[in-house]
């Protein structure tokens, strides 16, 4: 019997928080080098989106410093048409962008799994 007790885990509302933490520490499955290139990459994207529309509207376009402080300030009612384009510009980088970070990735995994799988 005092096996069947060692092997038999305690319910969770049984355990104390540092139990809990430990518990959960012990039994993590997923990744940690996923989670530690996924969370930076979403918050470099975030960080990133306004310089790109900068990028866009004064280097791309080449509209004056008024139009794009207006638009970096959210004041877009007198150049609707410019942040139109600014826009589709930033979407059409962002797709091929998205395209291209998704699709090599996922080609070479194909072919380089089912190759590690054969020569191990």
């Amino acid at each position: 019997m005092s096996t069947e007790k060692k092997n038999e885990e305690p319910k969770w509302s049984d355990l104390g928080v540092k139990d809990k933490a430990k518990y959960l520490f012990q039994n993590i499955t997923v990744e940690p080098m996923l989670a530690c290139y996924i969370i930076p990459s979403v918050l470099a994207s975030l960080a990133t989106q306004n310089l790109n529309l900068e990028k866009a509207c004064r280097v791309n376009l080449k509209y004056s410093d008024e139009v794009c402080d207006a638009l970096e300030a959210r004041q877009t009612a007198n150049y609707t048409q410019q942040e139109v384009q600014v826009q589709q510009l930033v979407a059409g980088m962002a797709i091929w962008k998205t395209l291209l970070q998704s699709s090599i990735p996922a080609f070479l995994i194909m072919f380089l799994g089912s190759w590690s799988d054969r020569k191990g």
